[in-house]
Parts: C-alpha cells; sequence; structure tokens
C-alpha cells in the first residue's frame, strides 16, 4: 500500500514512528526485530538484545532486600511476582526464533534473585555451605 493510498484512506504515517528502510535491514518493534536470518534469504523474528537488556534489567531490580521490602513484598510475594514475570514474556516473546534462549535466561534470573536475596539475608558462606537439597529446596543452583 502506497502513501497515496493511505491518504485516500484518511489515513497517514506518522513521521516519528514509520521508518522505511531496505529489506536486508532488521527493524525492532516492541522488542521483537524482523531481519533476515543470518545465512538464508528467510525472515525471522528475534527478540532483540535491547529488549533482552531491558528484561535482565527488570529482574535485577528484585535483587535488593531494602528494596523488594519497601515495596511490601516479602518472599512468597516475590515469588510470585517473578514467576508471573516469567510467564508473561514467556507469552510476549514466545514467538520468537530465540525464544528458548530467553526462557533459559529467565530461569537463570530468577534464580540469580533468590540467591542474592537470601545471601544477603544469610551470608554468602552459608549459602555456599548448603548441601545440594537445601540449595534445591531454597530454589538455588
Amino acid at each position: 500500500m502506497t502513501i497515496a493510498e493511505l491518504e485516500k484512506l484518511g489515513l497517514e504515517l506518522s513521521p516519528h514512528k514509520t521508518e522505511i528502510c531496505e529489506p536486508e535491514k532488521p527493524v525492532e518493534f516492541l522488542g521483537l526485530e524482523l531481519g533476515i536470518k543470518p545465512g538464508t534469504s528467510i525472515y525471522g523474528l528475534t527478540i532483540s538484545t535491547k529488549q533482552i537488556s531491558k528484561i535482565r534489567e527488570q529482574f535485577t531490580s528484585h535483587h535488593d532486600l531494602d528494596s523488594i521490602v519497601s515495596k511490601g513484598l516479602d518472599l512468597g510475594k516475590l515469588l510470585r511476582r517473578l514467576d508471573n514475570m516469567k510467564a508473561g514474556y514467556r507469552v510476549a516473546y514466545g514467538v520468537a526464533d530465540n525464544r528458548d534462549e530467553l526462557y533459559q535466561q529467565l530461569d537463570q534470573w530468577t534464580q540469580n534473585c533468590v540467591q542474592k536475596i537470601f545471601s544477603s539475608i544469610f551470608g554468602t558462606a552459608v549459602i555456599e555451605g548448603l548441601t545440594r537439597n537445601q540449595r534445591s529446596f531454597l530454589m538455588l543452583p
């Protein structure tokens, strides 16, 4: 559809939101990047590295005990929030070609949050001294 055809329908392109580019250039929208898969002529959707960094920041914001407590979260609420975040990102980016990598990172970031919180309460030495069963029970790697 051309710009003239859009105008006939009473529609217009926003110069702030519209990007017209070469077919080879990847385009990002809502954290997904549409581009040609490496070594092929096939287009694919991937979660952009910029978006993955933003998602990671959302998880690392839950590493600080004082911050978590100030938000009215206890351990149960924190774990539910982390699970809800993981579920939301899995649904939002389930169509991406690199979703499995994101899923692994989500699990790792969740474990990191739990480990940081427990370490801040009990100390790193105590956490490192836990048995495999104790670590597993506390959701630690």
